[in-house]
């Protein structure tokens, strides 16, 4: 099956996201990267909510933006384009939603793709991956 396609080849040269990784490294498969990306973001609180809870705007401000959004439109893009919200308080309220999502590597984690130990050591070759294609392979 393609979905549970394993990456053969060379790591891209190019700044990575830990599940992007992990597939380039040939620990999961297509499929699981994807779960684990769809998983993260179902934990993740919804931007309205964290609004509201801040007082910056009120459930009739949420339906009324949720209402008004273009087709695809983001609700914090919507809030801010009919003045609901100015951009840096949707970037303050963006950078609390990343905070309160898990981190990606809890999902494979949890469902046994690799241990604890394991993802710690390939979070560092990640990082050490990214800083040398940020920096260059010369340093």
């Amino acid at each position: 099956k393609a979905s549970y396609y394993f990456f053969n080849g060379k790591v891209p040269k190019r700044k990575l996201l830990l599940g992007q990784f992990l597939y380039y490294s040939g620990c999961i498969s297509w499929n699981t990267c994807i779960n684990a990306v769809v998983w993260q973001r179902r934990q993740r609180p919804y931007i309205g909510q964290i609004a509201l809870d801040w007082g910056m705007i009120s459930a009739k401000d949420i339906y009324k933006i949720l209402k008004g959004r273009d087709f695809r439109e983001k609700f914090g893009e919507s809030a801010v384009r009919r003045g609901y919200l100015t951009p840096y308080k949707l970037m303050a309220l963006l950078g609390k939603q990343r905070r309160l999502q898990p981190f990606i590597g809890e999902y494979f984690v949890r469902h046994r793709n690799l241990t604890t130990q394991k993802m710690e050591e390939i979070v560092g070759k990640q990082h050490d991956h990214n800083r040398k294609v940020f920096w260059g392979n010369g340093r």
